[in-house]
């Protein structure tokens, strides 16, 4: 069991504003403080992961974390993901974590924030001793805390079907293997904090693009939704690698819309409940519906989303990392005006 809980496919886009809190700037620290800070986390989770505890996987969390899980809402707060991984911990016939493969594509520095997102394989074992070995991409949000150290804040992450889905150099094998895992962070962009507007003015502009989004999805048009996406955007599909870049990603859109037999927008419903603005960067999550029509039928789908955004050189935002988790019911989600 990971502290990440993997699981999910793909959702994209945006509607309502639950709540939103600005990031002041942090007291600046060094790039080579903040990445070994990181890095510690990230030999912290390695352990962690591997020991199957759920004492040692709280100490990986920020104490207003929200963790995403398939089929049931997000568990906030980090006494409500503690109750859940010991239960886990205390079950009978739970696996156990044998290998754990974690590779960083991209992290970013925003004042007492950062995020990244990577691929990872992991391999576990049943009672009965069945092995077995699954693959995934992941997106994190990380909180410096008053000591300065750092702790996970949001963790998403999306189960691929096959190895193909993920890009890897040191992957889980089934063979036995003393290198268990390779943590690799690519050299960090450090966003230092900007000269930026009000949080009015910010929380106007990101509403702005939840209006654009909304009318965007149900447009099914790969040039409206082009209009979404910073130009260094990255999208996770859970079927293949990542979408790097918004030509890629309108690449992709613009074969989906032309396709034959695709299906129709026809409701989108995304009610976010949390905003942080750092410096040009925000993120959130949310819980969303989805209704479309394929020939004469319908269907709803409901998930979880979470999204990072980045202001761009004119003042408005666009998307930068958009990740969901589809969930098979409405009990997964917690909506107000759901599509019917």
């Amino acid at each position: 069991m990971q502290a990440t809980r993997f699981g999910g496919t793909l959702l994209t886009i945006t509607m309502l504003v639950a709540g939103a809190a600005s990031t002041p700037p942090a007291s600046h620290r060094s790039v080579k403080q903040d990445m070994n800070g990181i890095e510690r986390l990230h030999e912290q989770d390695k352990e962690a992961t591997l020991s199957d505890s759920a004492d040692q996987l709280a100490k990986l969390w920020d104490k207003d974390a929200v963790r995403f899980l398939m089929n049931r809402p997000a568990e906030i707060g980090a006494a409500v993901i503690y109750a859940d991984d010991k239960q886990w911990e205390m079950s009978s016939g739970r696996e156990r974590s044998l290998c754990y493969d974690l590779e960083i594509q991209d992290i970013q520095i925003a004042g007492d924030w950062a995020f990244e997102w990577g691929y990872f394989s992991g391999k576990s074992a049943e009672p009965a001793g069945k092995v077995s070995i699954f693959y995934g991409k992941v997106m994190r949000v990380m909180k410096r805390q008053p000591d300065g150290t750092w702790r996970f804040a949001r963790v998403m992450g999306l189960l691929a079907p096959s190895a193909s889905a993920v890009v890897l150099k040191h992957p889980c094998q089934l063979a036995p293997s003393t290198n268990i895992v390779t943590t690799k962070s690519l050299p960090p962009n450090t966003v230092l904090p900007a000269s930026h507007p009000s949080v009015e003015q910010d929380m106007a502009g990101i509403e702005r693009l939840h209006e654009q989004d909304k009318e965007a999805t149900l447009s099914d048009s790969a040039a409206q939704l082009a209009k979404l996406w910073d130009k260094d955007a990255v999208r996770f599909p859970i079927d293949r690698p990542v979408e790097i870049g918004a030509v890629v990603i309108y690449a992709d859109d613009k074969q989906w819309e032309m396709s034959s037999g695709r299906e129709r927008s026809l409701c989108y419903d995304l009610e976010i409940q949390d905003i942080q603005i750092a410096g040009d960067w925000a993120f959130e999550w949310g819980y969303g519906s989805y209704k479309i029509a394929k020939g004469d039928k319908e269907s709803i789908q409901y998930g979880k989303v979470m999204r990072v955004m980045k202001r761009q050189s004119d003042g408005t935002w666009r998307f930068a990392r958009v990740m969901g988790l589809l969930d098979s019911s409405a009990s997964a989600v917690v909506l107000k005006h759901p599509c019917q």
